[in-house]
């Protein structure tokens, strides 16, 4: 049974109000600097069965999407005989068949998941000083002490919570009592932590197995060579391209298999994704990655991935584009939705600089455009700043004026949930 994401939300983060609209050149003036979004990010990136998800207490399920992105908030129910996967960074979070647990916790200091039924399974690689990956349920949370491999099960009828250490160290803490769970050892947590026990490892399931074979998939991901671990969705890097080098670029990616007339950022759809905005949401089962960091470059006529140098924690972002439209010269969009006016959009090539349409600080840009910018300007369009920057010349990009790399729709098209760019284009 699916159960209302407000019952078992236990924070909520006041989110910027709805955009007026799309802009990548032209400064506007904010009273205040809001805090930036975060950086860091999760993604669904892998679907046995329908699964279904919304995106904060109180608000609709709509069926759950390859590629979606998932941030605080984020709730996601699991009917039996479905599974689901999560991938942040180098995490994996797993979700068996009737499960509901929402992701109440996804930011640049921590993973919190609250499970309200059913079984939760973590492969927790990295945890970095003040970083933080926890399960909670019914009052009783489950602390990762450093990397390792984590399952929780929760059962609301009988107040039952079952934590599994496979590998590595929990703390689990109770309202009245706090012991560390070792590697191997299982702990029964009932009726909101009145009764607890150690007990014997139970047995492996279809779930464990499946898991397992993900995490081995990964222990092998040969992608990790030429990109940041911590880049969300470089799992299906392997499967669906290639690796080379160019010498003006560095490391690129080339997917195979594409349809005639493919370009970045054209097959697939937008969705409205809190706290950013527009977001580019890709149909191919590889899309997640090349889509929300490094750049795009069109050399020697196929398309290629450039992710740019490595970093600790690259930044996300919505879609690393710029926009073309009817009215707004060759980089802007407004969107004044009701209208069938042409709305375009072109992927944004290497050393190209990204302001993002949403609010943000002066550091928070540097830091999204660091491994992919040389001397970036101090000042640019689009920068949210105390007082209005002097007037710049709108930079020039190098796919705003090829057809075959930008995709225009019109904006009644553009605004539709789940309307595929390459549809509404044809």
């Amino acid at each position: 049974m699916r159960m209302d994401p407000t019952l078992i939300a236990l924070s909520r983060r006041l989110m910027a109000g709805l955009c007026a609209g799309l802009l990548l050149a032209g400064p506007t003036l904010a009273e205040t600097d809001p805090a930036d979004p975060p950086a860091r990010v999760g993604s669904i990136s892998a679907l046995r069965g329908p699964v279904d998800s919304s995106p904060e207490a109180g608000a609709a399920w709509d069926p759950a999407k390859l590629n979606q992105p998932i941030t605080s908030e984020t709730s996601l129910w699991v009917p039996p005989g479905s599974q689901a996967e999560v991938r942040i960074g180098s995490s994996s979070v797993r979700l068996d068949g009737n499960t509901q647990a929402v992701f109440s916790q996804l930011d640049d200091h921590g993973i919190a998941i609250d499970v309200a039924q059913g079984t939760v399974r973590a492969r927790v690689r990295s945890l970095a000083t003040g970083d933080s990956f926890s399960f909670s349920a019914d009052g009783v949370r489950a602390e990762a002490q450093g990397p390792g491999d984590y399952r929780v099960g929760y059962d609301p009828d009988r107040r039952a919570y079952t934590v599994r250490a496979l590998s590595g160290r929990l703390r689990v803490v109770t309202p009245n009592n706090a012991f560390n769970l070792e590697s191997g050892q299982e702990s029964l947590v009932e009726n909101g932590g009145s009764e607890l026990q150690l007990r014997a490892m139970g047995q492996r399931d279809d779930f464990d197995a499946w898991a397992e074979a993900r995490d081995r998939d990964q222990d092998r991901l040969a992608s990790a060579r030429y990109v940041s671990p911590e880049t969300t969705g470089i799992e299906a890097l392997d499967e669906h391209g290639y690796w080379t080098t160019a010498p003006d670029y560095g490391a690129v990616w080339y997917p195979r298999g594409l349809p005639y007339g493919w370009a970045p950022y054209r097959y697939g759809h937008w969705a409205y994704v809190r706290p950013w905005g527009w977001t580019w949401v890709d149909d191919a089962p590889w899309g997640f990655a090349p889509f929300h960091y490094g750049r795009w470059a069109l050399i020697g006529g196929s398309w290629g991935w450039v992710p740019g140098p490595i970093v600790p924690r690259p930044v996300y972002a919505p879609a690393l584009v710029g926009y073309v439209g009817a009215h707004s010269g060759n980089v802007s969009l407004s969107i004044g939705f009701g209208s069938g006016a042409p709305v375009g959009w072109f992927p944004l090539g290497p050393r190209e600089w990204y302001y993002p349409p949403y609010r943000y600080s002066p550091r928070y840009v540097q830091q999204i455009n660091v491994i992919n910018v040389v001397n970036p300007p101090p000042h640019g369009p689009g920068e949210r700043r105390a007082t209005r920057p002097t007037p710049v010349e709108r930079p020039s990009y190098r796919y705003a004026q090829r057809p075959d790399a930008v995709t225009m729709v019109s904006e009644d098209q553009f605004a539709t949930p789940g309307r595929s760019a390459a549809t509404a284009s044809t």
